[in-house]
């Protein structure tokens, strides 16, 4: 009896594996609101950003960036200005 127990649980923990695990073939992204890479790029190097909130694991982090302009160039540099 207890053999037939034991064959038992391990023939529905398998059958339970495997029909949990599936192979994922969508390649769609999870959200998709039409801006590409480049758009986003060209949008960060159009002007002069500022931190206007920061929160770091458990703390606001604002005041840290609080007078600080940044611009973001072509070659991929950042400038910092306070």
């Amino acid at each position: 009896m207890k053999n037939l127990i034991s064959k038992s649980i391990i023939t529905f923990t398998i059958a339970i594996s495997l029909i949990a695990c599936s192979k994922d073939e969508s390649n769609t992204p999870v959200a998709d609101n039409g801006t590409s890479a480049d758009q986003v790029t060209l949008m960060a190097q159009s002007g002069t950003w500022r931190i206007t909130y920061f929160w770091d694991t458990d703390k606001d982090e604002t005041d840290h960036f609080t007078g600080y302009d940044f611009t973001f160039n072509a070659d991929g540099t950042l400038i910092a200005v306070k």
